[in-house]
């Protein structure tokens, strides 16, 4: 096996757990629901998810620093593999956790406003793409240490305290998820160009000049 496949496989791997993440968690929430007790973060799918997050926590840095294994179908698999452990989460960790009905709800605002970040890429550049942001890894990064905190507080701490520590945990990711796509659609928007590499808003300037150079030299 060549080193520079060894991202990729990584990425793979985090939708194969994702998908036995789902599996456990429909098992584990059919059990609980037969036996009338209250769902909890078992301990498999624990593993599972905290394997699949730290997959992200790997394959970009190994991407920019093996030769030749940062391409763009990489960066495509990439944003396939976190959105897809996302919306897992969503839809399933996130509606059965001890926490506000009000946060739940807002994970769910934020969400579609999430999916109509789309909306401006469409306008402009006539393709749909979302951008492997700084805030998007951010996200990522909270939601893996959300789910990490939330196994142990429900086990380990008062429930109405975990319940209050975990609720305002998810206030602060909405707060996240607010800003940050504001900043994407504002990136996608400015960016003379479909560049899915863009950082942030503050990149976009740069960008634009390294392109706009870029199509003068192939004019002369």
């Amino acid at each position: 096996m060549k080193a520079r496949h060894i991202p990729n496989m990584l990425t793979s791997s985090r939708i194969v757990l994702t998908v036995a993440f789902i599996i456990v968690s429909i098992i584990n929430i059919i059990s609980f629901n037969n036996s009338g007790d209250a769902w909890r973060f078992t301990l498999p799918a624990f593993i599972i998810f905290a394997a699949a997050g730290s997959t992200d926590m790997l394959d970009g840095p190994l991407a920019r620093r093996i030769k030749g294994a940062k391409t763009e179908f990489g960066a495509e698999l990439d944003t396939m593999a976190d959105m897809f452990l996302l919306i897992s989460a969503i839809f399933i960790l996130i509606p059965r956790m001890n926490i506000w009905q009000e946060a739940i709800i807002g994970i769910y605002v934020v969400l579609t406003l999430k999916v109509l970040g789309i909306v401006p890429a469409l306008i402009k550049h006539k393709k749909a793409f979302l951008t492997h942001s700084i805030m998007n890894k951010a996200l990522a990064v909270m939601l893996f240490f959300g789910a990490i905190a939330y196994f142990f507080i429900s086990r380990y701490v008062e429930a109405d305290l975990g319940r209050n520590i975990m609720s305002w945990y998810l206030v602060v990711m909405i707060c996240l998820v607010i800003v940050l796509v504001i900043d994407e659609m504002a990136t996608i928007w400015l960016l003379d160009y479909p560049e899915k590499n863009a950082k942030s808003v503050f990149h976009v300037k740069k960008l634009n000049e390294e392109y706009r150079a870029k199509q003068t030299k192939l004019k002369k």
